[in-house]
C-alpha cells in the first residue's frame, strides 16, 4: 500500500507557478509570431491588389484600343426624364449607366454584374435597383475592402475630371458631356498620370506601386485625392498653379452619383 501511495504522489499535476510559467511562455511566443503573421497577410493582400490592378490595366488598355484611343468615361450620364439612358451592352446584356469599371469589364474578361439592369426603375433578382447594383465579381472590388461592392461608391476611384468627365452640361442634351471623350494622345505623360486608384476620398487601402504591364495611367501611388502633374494639354499650363487637380473620390461632380 505504501508503494502505491508513493507512486500516486509522484504523478501529481503541475503547480500553479508551473502553469503560470507555461502560459507566460505561450503568450511570449504569440507576441513574437503575430507581427510576422500580420506582415505575411499584408504582403499577400498587396500581391493580390497588384494582380487586380494588372487586370484593370488590361481592361483599360483594351477599352482604349477598341474605342479609337478614347479613354473610358467615369460613368455614363443620366438624361433628364429618361430612366433607360445612357446604357451600354456588357457581355450581351444592357446595363444602365455603367461606371468606368463596368465599361472596362470586357477587357478584364469578367462580367461585373450577376443580373445587369437596362433601366433605372427596374430591380435585379437580388432586389437591387438598376442604378445601384453590387459588383458580383471580386475583380472589381479592392481585396482590402471586400464589402465595398456598391457600383456608386466602390473601392476604386477614377481620375475622371481629366480623363473622362462624362456628366452632362445640359441634362436634356444627351451629348453635352463636360469633358469627354478624351483621346490618349492628349495626355502629356501617360506613364506618370494616375487613372485608377484603390481609394475613395482620403481613405487609403493598399498598394503603393505601379503595374509594369502598361506604360499608361494606372494605379495607386499613395492614393492622394489631387495630382500635382496636370495630364491634359488644356489644363494647367507650366507655372499655372491655379487650375484644379484631378480627383478620384466623391465631390459635387462625382461620377458615381
Amino acid at each position: 500500500m505504501n508503494d502505491r501511495s508513493n507512486a500516486t504522489n509522484s504523478r501529481r499535476g503541475f503547480t500553479l507557478i508551473e502553469l503560470l510559467v507555461v502560459v507566460a511562455i505561450i503568450a511570449l511566443l504569440i507576441s513574437i509570431l503575430l507581427p510576422a503573421l500580420s506582415a505575411a497577410r499584408d504582403a499577400a493582400r498587396g500581391a493580390k491588389c497588384l494582380a487586380q490592378f494588372h487586370g484593370l490595366a488590361h481592361g483599360l488598355t483594351i477599352y482604349t484600343t477598341e474605342h479609337a484611343d478614347v479613354l473610358v468615361p467615369g460613368r455614363l450620364p443620366q438624361i433628364s426624364g429618361d430612366n433607360c439612358n445612357w446604357q451600354a451592352t456588357l457581355f450581351g446584356r444592357a446595363k444602365y449607366r455603367p461606371t468606368f469599371l463596368a465599361m472596362m469589364s470586357i477587357g478584364v474578361g469578367t462580367p461585373p454584374f450577376a443580373d445587369p439592369q437596362a433601366c433605372r426603375d427596374t430591380t435585379d433578382r437580388l432586389g437591387e435597383a438598376g442604378d445601384r447594383q453590387d459588383y458580383a465579381s471580386p475583380s472589381f472590388v479592392c481585396p482590402q475592402t471586400p464589402e465595398w461592392t456598391d457600383e456608386r461608391n466602390g473601392s476604386y476611384g477614377y481620375n475622371y475630371q481629366f480623363l473622362g468627365n462624362s456628366r452632362l452640361s445640359d441634362t436634356t442634351n444627351p451629348n453635352s458631356f463636360k469633358h469627354w471623350p478624351v483621346r490618349i494622345e492628349r495626355i502629356r505623360a501617360p506613364g506618370q498620370t494616375v487613372a485608377v486608384a484603390d481609394c475613395n476620398n482620403d481613405r487609403v487601402f493598399s498598394y503603393n506601386d505601379v503595374d509594369p504591364f502598361v506604360d499608361l495611367i494606372l494605379a495607386s501611388p499613395g492614393c492622394s485625392v489631387g495630382y500635382g502633374t496636370p495630364p491634359l494639354d488644356e489644363c494647367n499650363q507650366p507655372g499655372d498653379s491655379s487650375a484644379p487637380a484631378g480627383g478620384t473620390g466623391d465631390s459635387d461632380e462625382n461620377p458615381e452619383g
